[in-house]
């Protein structure tokens, strides 16, 4: 088993409410764990998509130092920039 990975690969700040300072997260990472169970009908089949070294990336948002939300995951740090960027209407500033 490959050894697990989860990164800050990309480090950006907006501001809540025009006025609190937020910190938004690109997360590469290797390995995913779902809440659906092994029992469940619900097939999970090419989830997350990869990139070709088998990470996959997400977004987190946080506030306050605590994580308020995650997006979903992306074969591709572009392709989660894309989504933090649409989702919070392109007020990032990255580091």
């Amino acid at each position: 088993m490959a050894e697990r990975v989860r990164q800050i690969v990309k480090l950006g700040e907006w501001l809540y409410d025009a006025t609190v300072p937020c910190e938004v997260r690109i997360i590469k990472t290797n390995f995913f764990e779902h809440p659906i169970s092994d029992a469940s009908d619900e097939k999970l089949e090419g989830y997350p998509p990869r990139d070709a070294a088998g990470n996959f990336y997400f977004v987190e948002y946080t506030m306050s130092g605590y994580v308020r939300g995650v997006s979903n995951c992306f074969g591709s740090v572009d392709e989660a920039v894309q989504e933090a960027a649409t989702k919070l209407q392109g007020l990032i500033r990255w580091m």
